[in-house]
């Protein structure tokens, strides 16, 4: 575990980065530089990940040192990074300028290299299952807060991002202006240049969010945490599905399946004894008829205030066989990482002490 960081945050200046081009040109406009130094900047923040100005090698030195002198080059500063031996899945605590503090997860692969973040301090929507819930909602992060977390573990892991995914701490849909800004600066190829098949957004099924997707064709894919098929069940362990019943969630689902011709993935943790009978399976497989769409099984990774039991590995087993023989889309079982040190699936969680 290390609790050195890259950057000290200055809480008396705005951070450069966050800042989309249209942002850019509007802080640049009363120095009146020529247009091209939105791109330039832009591609130093995002394609090349580096913070200071003064690093700007092919702008005026008056202009960097005024970057310089004005803004502060980190949004997130690292409390501490810790890793595990057996998965090298890495977790980091980042803390923002007031002081709050959020998590975020690096996974690395062979092939393949996936950060989740956090889009919220906390989160308002309190699934049952999940221990980020547990903290309720402080705030949203802002679009820095939100970028930085990447650049800053680029920068330490010192290893290319190939994936992103909005599974950290908070809906990010409650916080979409700044996902969506994000979403846009880390495909774009001169920012991170990340394909939009590899950045994921996951809800719990806050249908606003999904409509204001579909509507600005966000270069992202959509996964949704169901809980359960059954109405009563998934309201008891989402609150969410208080407001927002299945047939409402389904019928997003397969809008954004339609306009942005893309599967949806449906995320659904076994809990035992709740969602993993026979039944379940079958009553998901008819409300996904016509749909688009892959289900991803996972295990219930418990925080450290568990409400619910993994079910057992056989049990998991008859539930995706069967699911495997009845649906017509893809299952499968994702592997869970860095439970070992509370950073997998559903384990985010800032502990009082």
């Amino acid at each position: 575990m290390s609790n050195s960081s890259i950057i000290n945050l200055n809480d008396s200046l705005p951070p450069l980065i966050g800042n989309d081009r249209t942002d850019l040109a509007a802080l640049f406009a009363p120095e009146q530089q020529p247009s091209f130094r939105t791109e330039q900047v832009f591609k130093w923040l995002y394609g090349k990940g580096i913070r200071d100005p003064r690093d700007f090698s092919n702008m005026p030195k008056p202009f960097r040192t005024h970057l310089a002198e004005n803004f502060s080059e980190s949004a997130v500063e690292v409390e501490y990074r810790t890793s595990s031996d057996v998965s090298q899945v890495v977790k980091y605590l980042f803390r923002l300028v007031d002081g709050k503090k959020v998590e975020g997860v690096w996974i690395p692969d062979r092939d393949r290299g996936t950060l989740c973040v956090s889009s919220q301090v906390g989160c308002a929507l309190g699934c049952e299952y999940c221990a980020t819930g547990s903290m309720g909602f402080t705030r949203n992060l802002t679009s820095g807060e939100i970028i930085d977390q990447l650049l800053t573990v680029r920068y330490r892991e010192n290893k290319l991002i190939t994936h992103v995914v909005f599974m950290g701490m908070g809906e990010p849909l409650q916080n979409y202006d700044a996902v969506a800004k994000i979403v846009r600066i880390l495909n774009d190829p001169a920012g991170c240049a990340i394909a939009r098949r590899h950045i994921t957004i996951s809800t719990a099924g806050w249908i606003p969010g999904i409509e204001r997707l579909i509507a600005d064709h966000l270069p992202c894919r959509l996964a949704i945490s169901l809980g359960s098929p059954d109405d009563e069940i998934r309201a008891k362990l989402m609150p969410v599905a208080q407001r927002f019943p299945l047939t409402d969630l389904f019928a997003a689902a397969k809008a954004w399946t339609s306009e942005m011709d893309d599967h949806v993935t449906i995320e659904y943790t076994l809990l035992a004894g709740v969602n993993d009978r026979p039944e379940d399976a079958k009553k998901l497989n008819k409300m996904l008829m016509g749909i688009p769409s892959k289900i991803n099984i996972l295990t219930y990774n418990p925080g450290p205030d568990a409400r619910f039991e993994r079910s057992s590995g056989a049990q998991t087993e008859r539930f995706t066989t069967l699911l495997e023989e009845i649906f017509c889309g893809p299952v499968t079982r994702r592997i869970s990482r860095g439970d070992e040190i509370g950073a997998a699936c559903g384990q985010l969680v800032l502990l009082k002490k």
